[in-house]
């Protein structure tokens, strides 16, 4: 009994930790594309801005495969 409970712990634990990754990779990319709007000077259009924000999500999934 006290395994499973450890697992299901270890388990839940696990799955919050990938979801405020997740969370934190997407508020990253969101801040930076703010950024270099203001950089920039100009506002991009929703679909090169989401293309912005993945490639920027994808380059930092690569490095922390990495590491």
């Amino acid at each position: 009994e006290a395994s499973r409970i450890i697992a299901n712990a270890q388990s839940r634990i696990e799955s919050e930790r990938s979801s405020a990754a997740a969370e934190l990779r997407r508020e990253v990319g969101t801040l930076a594309l703010d950024l270099s709007e203001k950089v920039v000077g100009e506002s991009l259009t929703d679909d090169r801005a989401s293309a912005i924000v993945d490639r920027f999500l994808a380059d930092l999934e690569a490095q922390e495969a990495g590491r």
